[in-house]
C-alpha cells in the first residue's frame, strides 16, 4: 500500500511508501503581495491658517478583509482633530502632523503633514 505523506519542506510535496521516499515533485506556492502597513492619507500634505479646516482621509491595506477603519490624533496642540472623522482644525501657527491609526491594527499607520499660517 503507497501512504502519500505531503511535506512542506521548501516547497517539496514527498511521496513516501513504507518507510522509504519513492519520489518527490515540486510545488507552487502563491503568495498574495499584501501591504497592510500602506496606508494612505490625502492630503498628504496640507497649508492652512489659523482657523481653516480640512477633511483628511486614510484609506489602505484591505488584502480580502473587510476595509479598515482609522481613528485620527495630531503631534500636538497646534490643531485639534476628530478622531473619528478626520476633520482638522487649524488652532495656531506652526507644523503638525495629522496621524490615522487603523483600528483593527494599531501598528498600522499613515500620516499627513500640515503646516498652519497665521
Amino acid at each position: 500500500m503507497i501512504r502519500r505523506l505531503a511535506v512542506l519542506l521548501g516547497a517539496i510535496t514527498l511521496v513516501a511508501c513504507g518507510d522509504k521516499v519513492v519520489g518527490a515533485t515540486p510545488t507552487t506556492t502563491t503568495a498574495v503581495d499584501c501591504n497592510l502597513s500602506g496606508v494612505t492619507v490625502t492630503p498628504a500634505q496640507v497649508t492652512l491658517k489659523v482657523g481653516d479646516t480640512v477633511r483628511l482621509k486614510a484609506s489602505g491595506g484591505t488584502c480580502g478583509q473587510p476595509p479598515l477603519t482609522f481613528f485620527w490624533k495630531t503631534s500636538s496642540t497646534l490643531a485639534s482633530i476628530d478622531s473619528a472623522s478626520g476633520l482638522l482644525t487649524a488652532l495656531k501657527p506652526g507644523a503638525v502632523t495629522a496621524i490615522a491609526t487603523a483600528v483593527q491594527n494599531p501598528a498600522i499607520q499613515g500620516a499627513a503633514a500640515v503646516t498652519i499660517t497665521p
